[in-house]
């Protein structure tokens, strides 16, 4: 009998469940650490993250602040990854550093097939996927950036995320090209031509040879033409 209740007993404990305890409400500080993130955060970013890295110190310090401002001292290029955010308390002119990790979920672009070196993009070229922006590599291109006609530095295999260091606007204009530069104005339109000197993509500066000596300045508007530097 005594076996049989010791039995009966031992099943009891392996079959229950402990509950953990409930997660605490972020004290102020934290919430005005957080806030301070959100209010910077893309709104192509579907969600984001914010992870607490300081020290047990830092937290004991900021326990008990009642009116915390949070701020950030560098606004960096891109609000994920390691960051810093200065707090002050109270009125207090001591400044806390809360060290933050940031993730965001985005949906970013990769090749949909193989393709080669000098290649112009086209939208059929590249799929969206989704994934944690850390997890990808420098320079992913997001689906919210617009392809505008670049060209391929390199070989890209499919599946690739498309980075935007491996592109390069599309040449109008090359080394030799003869080159219609147009001035316009209200009620008059001028054109010379001339030889380039450079390479150059739609909006870039490049020079340009005239009469075999005068030199100009001037702004790619498309293939093998351009306008005064300037003069948009």
């Amino acid at each position: 009998m005594r076996f049989s209740a010791l039995l009966l007993l031992l099943g009891l404990l392996l079959t229950t469940t402990v509950s953990a305890p409930a997660a605490a409400a972020d004290q102020p500080w934290l919430a005005a650490v957080k806030q301070v993130i959100a209010e910077r955060i893309p709104e192509h970013y579907l969600d984001h993250q914010v992870t607490l890295l300081s020290n047990e110190r830092t937290r004991e310090q900021l326990t008990g602040c009642r009116k915390p401002v949070a701020f950030l001292n560098h606004i960096p290029e891109q609000m994920v990854g390691r960051l810093v955010v200065s707090v002050t308390c109270d009125a207090s002119s001591r400044q806390h550093l809360v060290q933050i990790e940031v993730d965001a979920t985005v949906d970013y672009l990769v090749t949909a097939r193989e393709l080669t070196r000098g290649q112009t993009l086209a939208q059929a070229d590249v799929e969206v996927k989704r994934g944690q922006l850390s997890d990808l590599p420098r320079h992913t291109m997001l689906a919210a950036e617009p392809l505008r006609g670049q060209q391929l530095r390199r070989n890209l295999s499919a599946g690739t995320p498309l980075q935007s260091n491996l592109l390069e606007q599309l040449r109008l204009v090359n080394f030799g090209d003869e080159v219609t530069i147009t001035a316009a104005g209200k009620g008059f339109s001028i054109q010379r031509t001339g030889k380039s000197l450079d390479t150059g993509a739609a909006g870039d500066i490049i020079r340009v040879k005239v009469d075999n000596r005068l030199v100009l300045r001037v702004e790619v508007t498309g293939p093998r033409q351009a306008r005064p530097a300037g003069t948009r």
